[in-house]
């Protein structure tokens, strides 16, 4: 984060249980809760007890876990093998749950499912790391998910157009420093930013927002 780079989690379960499931969800919310996460939360599910599971129980810990993290606000996800999606979940409950399908070596995962991430080797280099590291690419720009442009949410501007509506087509000005989303609702892709933390979701609207940004303009 410090390097300016967008960050996610992911958890490795070894629940058996739903209960067990949110039980790791809390310990994952409680210890992000400091920190300005726009990746989703990913359900690493793949150890060896609980290939002793059924489907169905597997798929009720991603539920359990992924409906957690839902209520808190974070973008959910299951991390697991293309060979675990193809045969170990029951898929159709898992659709609005995003995916990282992990299959290394190959030109393609061979997952037949949507997925907004892939882990595709787990012998790369990268500089400043020791050893070797898991490589990824991302399909999906996370930035723009509601939970990512939510009240409060701090934005570095710079020379960003600033419009006085939603509809408006010319800026009025272009800003640049600090600002906040102010309420996090989206009107024809603009959003109402404030200058001060302390008028986010304050009333009046008027008087506590400054304006309008695009959505492309702070993602």
């Amino acid at each position: 984060m410090n390097a300016g780079l967008c960050c996610g989690v992911y958890l490795y379960s070894l629940a058996s249980t739903p209960e067990e499931a949110i039980t790791e969800a809390e310990f994952v919310i409680k210890s992000i809760r400091n920190y300005d996460i726009t990746f989703p939360i990913y359900y690493d599910i793949e150890d060896s007890k609980q290939l002793k599971l059924t489907n169905k129980e597997r798929t009720n810990l991603v539920k359990a876990f992924c409906d957690r993290i839902n209520a808190a606000n974070y973008i959910p996800g299951v991390y697991s093998s293309a060979s675990w999606f193809g045969s170990k979940f029951n898929l159709n409950q898992l659709k609005k749950y995003e995916k990282w399908v992990a299959h290394w070596e190959v030109s393609v995962p061979k997952y037949d499912g949507a997925y907004g991430m892939w882990q595709y080797s787990s012998s790369g280099k990268v500089a400043g790391i020791e050893g070797l590291v898991d490589l990824n690419y991302c399909y999906i720009n996370y930035l723009t998910y509601p939970q990512n442009l939510k009240p409060g949410k701090k934005l570095v501007l710079n020379n960003t157009p600033l419009y006085s509506s939603s509809i408006r087509k010319d800026p009025t000005s272009f800003i640049n420093g600090t600002y906040y989303i102010y309420d996090g609702i989206a009107m024809n892709n603009r959003f109402r930013i404030t200058n001060l933390k302390k008028n986010v979701s304050a009333l009046p609207i008027s008087s506590k927002m400054i304006g309008y940004v695009a959505l492309n303009d702070i993602v």
